[in-house]
């Protein structure tokens, strides 16, 4: 085993000293030595990442390979990365480049989530708020707003009777966690806050129970505030299932209601058909992931809805944005965004994959 490191540290040496003396490429060398180009490219980077007095002799040459494919992203020294793997008592290459990977994941994730962290001076617009819409809303600037996507809590609305028992049907959302009067409060003040920050063409759009008939307080609380609802559009996000014959219809969809102030008629930006019927697959569940909103909306749904209601540089509103994929979606489309989230799990979700989309989104341009 150590006549092996040994022997592969002396490669990557010999190729580092032909390319550098002899100005000779890794392809060539491959090619008259019949060596794997791969491999010796390998061997020589992790050669020249580590000098020959701060090579751990003790380890084997792959642990300092994953170091040194690490160590720029972690903005550390190769031997610092070595140090530190050694440190944690990590006995395989396999469990160092898993121990790396993760780290380098947590390590960009807090470097991009400097782009839209919402620092006191930063401004509102293009950040992220962990902080309940009610106190964001009164800083974004007047007549400012192209679309708010609204994926507002519905409370305990998903309960139904079948005569003998109360049971959820499933609508019913638990990581919302309010009671109806909760809920109800949310919707209505939104609709109260939002029309003053709306400019000329905006629009609201606000997710409702597909199986449910909407309450008569949310529509007296438009008409209140100023509010029409020009359409409701129906989202199917997946087959018909067969219930078990007490829960209400369309437990596979949901309802979008298209409110715009008072007389303003709804434009079609993107001059797309328009529709009363959505046909997107929603976003699957996964019960084991502990990145994921079991709830959140898929992007190309909230894609569709930024392209038809906003043009590039128009400003979207995510007041409930749960893992953002309203943002997401605004950000690949070069709007301008708002992203809010009381809840913490759901904003460090959200905030951190808005920040990605952010970075992949720099890294293009």
């Amino acid at each position: 085993m150590r006549q092996a490191n040994a022997d592969a540290w002396a490669i990557g040496d010999m190729v580092n000293r032909l390319k550098i003396e002899h100005k000779l490429k890794v392809k060539d060398i491959a090619t008259m030595t019949g060596a794997s180009r791969q491999r010796l490219s390998e061997l020589r980077r992790t050669a020249d990442a580590f000098p020959s007095k701060s090579r751990r002799l003790d380890r084997d040459i792959h642990f300092h390979t994953v170091a040194a494919r690490a160590a720029r992203r972690l903005n550390l020294s190769p031997i610092a990365v070595v140090d530190e793997i050694i440190e944690k008592r990590i006995d395989s290459a396999r469990q160092a480049t898993r121990y790396l990977a993760e780290r380098v994941r947590e390590e960009e994730t807090r470097q991009s989530l400097v782009l839209v962290e919402c620092g006191p001076d930063t401004g509102v617009i293009d950040r992220c708020h962990h902080r309940d819409f009610r106190n964001v809303l009164p800083l974004v600037s007047s007549g400012t707003v192209k679309l708010v996507l609204a994926d507002a809590p519905y409370g305990s609305y998903g309960k139904y009777s079948d005569g003998q028992h109360t049971r959820v049907s499933s609508t019913k959302r638990d990581c919302d966690a309010l009671c109806d009067a909760e809920a109800r409060s949310a919707v209505t003040d939104l609709l109260r806050l939002a029309p003053p920050k709306m400019t000329a063409g905006g629009c609201l759009i606000l997710f409702r129970p597909g199986a449910l008939a909407d309450p008569p307080w949310l529509l007296n609380a438009a008409e209140q505030f100023g509010w029409a609802c020009r359409h409701a559009v129906t989202w199917q996000r997946g087959g018909p299932k067969l219930g078990d014959g007490r829960a209400p219809y369309a437990a596979a969809t949901e309802r979008l209601l298209v409110f715009s102030r008072g007389s303003e008629p709804l434009v079609n930006h993107d001059g797309s058909a328009r529709s009363d019927l959505l046909v997107v697959p929603a976003t699957a569940k996964s019960y084991a992931r502990v990145d994921q909103h079991l709830f959140e909306k898929p992007v190309d749904l909230m894609r569709r809805l930024v392209a038809k209601h906003s043009h590039k540089d128009e400003l979207v509103l995510e007041p409930f944005g749960g893992t953002g994929p309203g943002c997401v979606a605004a950000v690949r489309l070069k709007r301008k965004w708002i992203y809010v989230e009381s809840n913490r799990r759901n904003f460090e979700l959200g905030s951190t994959r808005i920040a990605q989309e952010l970075t992949k989104l720099t890294s293009r341009n």
